[in-house]
């Protein structure tokens, strides 16, 4: 007997196994069960029924197959174009086998409860593992088909050991695959919990089924990919920290309706194929795919007029454990969190207000108008430069003591100079960059991560040389208090007008002026000459980037020339 559930808005609901209450449009799944087992009894000899019962469990040859329609279940036996010896061919034979088995299987799939199951709607499926359907994790899947999807799609269990019929009904009747304290309502969230063992009872992995319209008005269900039973710990960075943004990013995006851009469906659509990849494979790299990811949709955030419609207020909350866990030793990574981590000095923001239109005042409201938004240029390298001239412009201009370029974290100058070589990709930089904006650097949860990550980038990623103009540059822009041997206290400032004449190529003027600047703050640097060689651009954007201070005066004094600080 099929399951049904009553709803009490929705009316009938049908597990989508078999179809709608085991119908698929004029085929019913009765008649040919029936005819089926009639074929069966009425076989010449009982060999060929054996025969055909073994090539359906073994795959051996046997004769004695029928044409019979075959619905959602064996699609390659469907018929259709491309599907035999002709251009098309609409009649396949067919094992008898094969549909008795399935039908007389689904007994066991509707032995699980209503409240037990993963879909949370009105029109709950009395189907075991069964979730609502996501056009993600697996080649074809677009937006554009999601309207021919049925509403739910079938996680089917594998064993890679013997099991009896007692246990399998047994694990089918409870029917769980649990988030935390919630049941999974969709794919990732059935991802999810496969990843936090939250469905260990034996099974080695799920063969996802989604069901897709492909011939008419037909539908198949169409295997979507195995997703083996390990634990992934990145799932619980998601379930604690990303799930609860996005959630309030959807909701923005229900409030947009058929005003919402295009551009923001398929970047939110990106962030759930990462999440979907992630759970599937796990490590530092797809942690880092989805940090672009999102930084990709935060981008595209921060060009819209925050006087129309924007979430209720910047998204973001998610911890450190985020880089920690995405680090696969590149430089893109590095560069970006460390440019991210750029806290706030008095009324100059944290660098996240040079990047979308934030309030400086309240980080977590919306400004009013550009505010401190500087990310501007046609190239990442001269949009870095307008932040590090703004910066400084705004700590001159509000009278701000301290340093518009300290950070959470920093970096070796060997790392800096892959940057400033252009060893990096921009696009990738970029993307890592406004994904990083989502961190708080200073919640109780990055503490640890912080550390962590300060003692493993001790270490650079390569002894690349350093450039001695930016060495000797990098002095005035480090924001720090310099120390001699003596214990002397040298407090050198940012000279604004370094930035536009490095922005024009002039190295030579730009490193005159920050000899004169380092003598009037109590260094003696040596009287070097400089040419005007390089990228000035990409010098000055690399001037932002923060930089562990002992490792640099190593690099001024040995590169730069002056004295010991």
């Amino acid at each position: 007997m099929l399951p049904v559930t009553i709803g009490v808005e929705a009316g009938a609901s049908y597990p989508p196994l078999l179809g709608t209450g085991g119908n698929e449009g004029r085929l019913e799944y009765t008649n040919v069960f029936m005819r089926r087992v009639a074929v069966l009894m009425s076989a010449d000899s009982a060999a060929i029924s054996e025969g055909l019962l073994r090539n359906a469990l073994f795959g051996t040859a046997a004769t004695g197959l029928t044409i019979e329609p075959v619905g959602q279940h064996d699609p390659g036996r469907a018929g259709g174009f491309n599907q035999g010896a002709g251009i098309e061919q609409k009649k396949f034979p067919t094992n008898p086998w094969n549909f008795i088995l399935a039908i007389e299987g689904a007994i066991v799939w509707s032995s699980g409860v209503a409240r037990r199951h993963g879909v949370s709607t009105t029109r709950l499926l009395a189907s075991p593992f069964t979730v609502h359907s996501r056009a993600i994790g697996y080649a074809s899947s677009s937006e554009a088909e999601q309207s021919k999807r049925r509403t739910a799609e079938i996680w089917t269990p594998i064993w890679d050991r013997p099991a009896n019929y007692r246990e399998v009904r047994a694990f089918f009747a409870e029917g769980r695959a649990d988030v935390g304290n919630h049941p999974a309502a969709d794919a990732i969230g059935f991802a999810e919990a496969v990843g936090s063992l939250g469905v260990d009872r034996g099974v080695s992995s799920f063969i996802r089924y989604v069901l897709l319209k492909r011939r008419g008005d037909s539908y198949i269900a169409l295997p979507a990919g195995r997703f083996p039973v390990h634990y992934c710990a990145e799932s619980d960075l998601l379930r604690e920290e990303l799930e609860p943004i996005l959630h309030r990013l959807d909701r923005f995006l229900r409030r947009l309706g058929k005003q919402t851009p295009a551009s923001l469906t398929s970047a939110r659509r990106r962030i759930d194929d990462t999440i979907y990849e992630l759970l599937l494979r796990g490590g530092p790299p797809r942690v880092k795919a989805l940090i672009a990811s999102i930084g990709n949709l935060e981008l595209l955030l921060s060009r819209r007029d925050p006087a129309r419609d924007m979430p209720d207020q910047p998204l973001g909350g998610l911890s450190a454990r985020w880089i920690a866990a995405a680090d696969d030793g590149t430089a893109e990574l590095r560069l970006a969190a460390a440019l991210s981590s750029i806290r706030s000095a008095g009324a100059v923001g944290s660098i996240r207000v040079n990047l979308v239109p934030v309030d400086p005042a309240h980080p977590r409201s919306w400004a009013t108008g550009a505010a401190q938004t500087s990310w501007v240029g046609n190239s990442l390298a001269s949009r870095i430069a307008s932040v590090a001239v703004r910066r400084v412009m705004d700590m001159q201009r509000l009278s701000v003591e301290g340093s518009a370029f300290d950070a959470a974290l920093s970096l070796c100058p060997e790392d800096v100079a892959i940057f400033l070589d252009g060893d990096v990709d921009d696009a990738l930089l970029e993307d890592l960059l406004f994904g990083c904006l989502w961190i708080d650097w200073s919640g109780s949860n990055s503490r640890v991560a912080i550390a962590e990550l300060r003692s493993r980038w001790s270490r650079p990623l390569s002894n690349r040389p350093v450039s001695r103009a930016w060495a000797l540059l990098k002095l005035l822009f480090s924001g720090s208090t310099l120390r001699g041997p003596a214990e002397q206290v040298f407090k050198p400032r940012a000279e604004p007008s370094i930035l536009p004449l490095l922005s024009t190529g002039r190295i030579a003027d730009a490193c005159r002026i920050a000899q004169r600047r380092l003598l009037i703050s109590g260094l003696s640097p040596l009287r070097v000459d400089f040419a005007d060689s390089g990228d000035g651009i990409r010098v000055a954007a690399s001037l932002l980037f923060p930089v562990r201070m002992t490792r640099l005066t190593h690099w001024s004094l040995a590169q730069a020339g002056g004295q010991n600080v």
